[in-house]
C-alpha cells in the first residue's frame, strides 16, 4: 500500500487545502486535524477498494 499512496497525491492535497481557516468550523484545531484524518481515512478507504475491484474481479465478470 506504501508503494500505491507515493502515486496519488489526493491524500496531500486533501489535507493541503481543506479547513484553512474554515468559516464553518471556526478556527479550531482540534476539528482540522479531525477533519483531514477523515478525509485521509475516506481516500485510503477508496483506494484499497479499487485495488480490490482491480485485483479480485467479480465472478460475474467472466
Amino acid at each position: 500500500m506504501a508503494a500505491i499512496s507515493r502515486h496519488i497525491p489526493f491524500t496531500t492535497i486533501f489535507s493541503a487545502s481543506i479547513t484553512q481557516g474554515s468559516p464553518l468550523f471556526g478556527d479550531s484545531y482540534a476539528v482540522g486535524i479531525a477533519f483531514k484524518v477523515l478525509m485521509s481515512l475516506i481516500a485510503w478507504i477508496m483506494v484499497a477498494l479499487f485495488v480490490a475491484l482491480v485485483a479480485y474481479p467479480t465472478p460475474f465478470s467472466a
